[in-house]
């Protein structure tokens, strides 16, 4: 009676052991599952650094030769492996990519400025584990690091540090989409449009734009993200304008941008874009009230608008 009473509590105590057993089996499969998904998302960025070729084509590509190129960095911590090749790695990969501009004025907290580099952000359709499908892809391209992303928008806006003022600002128009991404889709606000418009006011008001169609070859020209808008939604605040700081300024008696001829209103001046520069080609003045053809030629630079010849 005792020996089957002692073996009825070692059956027992077996169950139990055998259940706990199982429970923290369980237990640990699940922790291992969250460990696995918090390492899962669908949206990643990393960091890649140029080769030194590589960095001074993309200088040359915003106007620095290589002279001036190197003053921002000369190669003493070393380059990168990123190059024009690991460019095609990325579209052939089919995978929606957007590069930043180059890095190149980033300041460290110690005062110096970091080594150059750019900011990738890729977009998956469906959730990616990091270790066994985004890391080989990252390393094909040699990218350095990863980081899960998000906000598509925020990451995508701190490519050009929109909303970091504090910190260099770069031009989008230097932004690389590949696989199907837009990025100006990604990241505008209805807020950024106002402040567009509103650098283009100023600046049909500061070089005396009356032509519609003069604005937009500007436009075209020098100004990508001012076409786009436009072209897509804002014409018809820009015309307006237009059409009546042209009215306003013949109506000016003592006008820069208008003299009377033979008693009509002549345009003194008219812009033209060519080559990343704004022209302004002179062909009317006032002492002798007549027009007199082309007189000459000034060119301003676009950014600070100091005339260069």
């Amino acid at each position: 009676m005792i020996t089957l009473y002692k073996r009825n509590i070692i059956e027992i105590c077996i169950i139990h052991i055998s259940r706990y057993k199982e429970r923290c089996d369980i237990m640990a499969r699940s922790q291992g599952s969250l460990e696995y998904a918090k390492d899962r998302t669908r949206n990643f960025a990393t960091v890649v650094y140029p080769t030194k070729e590589y960095y001074l084509k993309v200088m040359r590509e915003q106007g620095y030769n290589e002279e001036e190129a190197l003053l921002y960095y000369d190669g003493s911590e070393g380059w990168g492996e990123f190059d024009e090749k690991s460019i095609e790695v990325i579209i052939e990969s089919h995978c929606a990519v957007i590069i930043s501009p180059l890095h190149y004025k980033d300041i460290n907290p110690d005062g110096k400025t970091k080594k150059p580099h750019f900011h990738i952000l890729v977009n998956f359709e469906s959730v990616k584990s990091y270790e066994t499908q985004v890391k080989p892809f990252f390393d094909s391209f040699h990218g350095v690091g990863r980081e899960k992303v998000a906000s598509n928008r925020g990451y995508a806006r701190y490519l050009c540090h929109l909303d970091n003022p504090e910190k260099a600002q770069y031009n989008d128009q230097y932004i690389k989409c590949y696989g199907g991404i837009d990025y100006r889709t990604l990241v505008n606000l209805p807020s950024d449009d106002i402040q567009t418009i509103k650098d283009m006011l100023r600046f049909i008001k500061k070089y005396g734009v009356c032509s519609y169609s003069e604005f937009m070859d500007i436009c075209l020209e020098l100004f990508p993200d001012w076409f786009s808008l436009i072209a897509t939604n804002k014409s018809y605040i820009i015309d307006k304008y237009i059409k009546s700081f042209a009215w306003s300024q013949q109506s000016v008696r003592n006008s820069d941008m208008f003299a009377t001829v033979d008693g009509e209103k002549v345009r003194r001046y008219e812009l033209k874009a060519e080559n990343g520069k704004l022209f302004k080609i002179n062909y009317c003045y006032m002492e002798i009230d007549e027009c007199t053809g082309i007189e000459e030629e000034l060119i301003f630079d676009i950014n600070s608008g100091e005339k260069i010849i």
